[in-house]
């Protein structure tokens, strides 16, 4: 089968859902759905510090603990900086009000595919640190903390090496995002790899819900005023 950035779908199959196991789709839209239905696509895995498997992105209840919408987010892949990453994540619209911001969506395989060979052979074989504390030096963290001490802790822990070019069947891809790796070809990389033509732009409405491959696709959001009602739950899916 070959390789398909985004598809919508209007029926979850055991075929569709093997699919994106195997990398043949990067990203699933279902419209119109409640949200428990992103349990059939695996396990539902703890993914935030106090390992919740639901996260709210955007509250109405500032108290609890949720990601920003009201700052923007770097282009990342899900928790790069653990040691295992999550596969899938899953974002489900609970809010979308005139004026929230898209979710933009960027293919690293085509980006790897249709980059130099310059490029490629500097990074074959290279390993990276992924960390959070890249993110906090260059952009306010989207993310309310409980103490100041967890906070600490998460920027000095949160750290791990991965591959830079890894691979499924489909091909190559780089596993690199401007907001956790550090790596002497940032600037190449992001010349040869941020591009529009590699994008997909998510417009959302309520009872969306996005299932996506969060190893070779980097995702991105801009900010959103604090008076626009903008709100989702954020899944990361292992297989089953």
């Amino acid at each position: 089968m070959t390789y398909k950035f985004f598809e919508e779908i209007n029926i979850i199959t055991d075929e569709v859902i093997e699919q994106l196991y195997e990398g043949d789709i990067g990203i699933l839209l279902l419209r119109n759905v409640d949200e428990n239905v992103v349990e059939r696509f695996g396990e539902l895995l703890p993914q935030d510090l106090y390992s919740n498997k639901v996260v709210p992105v955007g509250s109405k209840d500032k108290g609890k603990d949720h990601v920003w919408s009201t700052t923007e987010m770097l282009w990342h892949q899900d928790r790069a900086y653990n040691t295992n990453v999550h596969p899938f994540v899953g974002l489900y619209c609970i809010a979308a009000d005139p004026g929230s911001s898209p979710t933009y969506f960027l293919d690293m395989q085509k980006a790897y595919t249709n980059s130099s060979d310059d490029l490629k052979e500097k990074t074959e074989d290279v390993l990276c640190v992924n960390e959070v504390a890249k993110y906090f030096k260059q952009k306010e963290y989207p993310h309310n903390f409980r103490t100041p001490a967890w906070e600490r802790a998460y920027r000095m822990k949160a750290r791990a090496e991965h591959p830079l070019v890894q691979s499924d069947k489909h091909g190559k891809y780089y596993f690199y995002s401007p907001a956790y790796t550090i790596t002497e070809y940032e600037e190449q990389l992001k010349e040869e790899c941020i591009k529009d033509e590699y994008t997909f732009v998510h417009y959302w409405r309520p009872r969306d819900l996005l299932v996506y491959n969060n190893l070779k696709t980097l995702h991105k959001r801009d900010d959103t005023d604090s008076s626009v009602d903008r709100r989702h739950l954020r899944f990361a899916i292992g297989k089953k």
